[in-house]
Parts: C-alpha cells; sequence; structure tokens
C-alpha cells in the first residue's frame, strides 16, 4: 500500500512537467463540459464504491475482481482505494491539458459505467 502511495504523489507532482507545455498550465481551459464529464464520472466512481462495500459484507456471495482489492477486501480498505480514486480523478483531469483531458475523463467514465452495470446484473446493490 504504502508503494501505491509513493507512485501516486510521484505522478501527481511529476506529471505535470512531464505533460504540459510552456504555454499550458493546470487547469488551464477548463470548461462546463469537463465539469460535466467529472461530475457523470464521480457518481459513477460512488456507485462502484457503493457496490464494492456490499461485495466486501457479503464475502460468501461475491468476491471483488479488482487485483488491487482482492478477492476479499474489508470496507475499510474499499473506502481508501476509492475515496483515494476519487480524489486522484479529479486532480489528474484537472492538471491535464484539454486536449488530453476529455479522454482521460471518458474512459474513466466507460470503465466505471462497465464495473457498475455489471454488477448490478449479477445482483450486487449499491450499499454505504
Amino acid at each position: 500500500m504504502k508503494r501505491k502511495i509513493i507512485l501516486f504523489f510521484f505522478f501527481l507532482i511529476i506529471s505535470p512537467s512531464l505533460a504540459l507545455a510552456e504555454d499550458e498550465w493546470w487547469g488551464k481551459d477548463w470548461t462546463n463540459k469537463d465539469t460535466a464529464r467529472e461530475v457523470v464520472y464521480s457518481a459513477l466512481h460512488i456507485a462502484d464504491w457503493g457496490q464494492t462495500r456490499y461485495i466486501a459484507k457479503n464475502p460468501q456471495k461475491f468476491y471483488e475482481r479488482n487485483p488491487l482489492l482482492g478477492k476479499h477486501p474489508s470496507v475499510g480498505k474499499v473506502d481508501t482505494y476509492f475515496f483515494g480514486g476519487l480524489v486522484a480523478h479529479a486532480a489528474i483531469s484537472y492538471i491535464l491539458p484539454p486536449k488530453y483531458r476529455w479522454v482521460w475523463q471518458y474512459v474513466g467514465i466507460g470503465m466505471e459505467g462497465g464495473a457498475v452495470a455489471h454488477n448490478a446484473s449479477i445482483g450486487i446493490k449499491f450499499e454505504f
């Protein structure tokens, strides 16, 4: 877990210097569309969070497929992972140049939407 946190902060600090040209800066040209995409991503991420908490509370019925969490994570581990992911996604969206930001956001929306739909299709409920 420490290694993941260190890598996260490394990329958070280093990636802006690698990704931004001289005339670009964090959050440059942030639009209402960027905000809308981030809200959609966040809503799906929170739905996935609730479903994953349900999985953690029902290990006899379900198991988690995310290798970072393991098959039967604790609720605390789920909360830490999803809170960190929510903050990290927003931060990365903010620091990416506009020409890449929308791709990052749509990929996140697609991944979260797919996970939520799959979980719902096999009977996993949303529970906090």
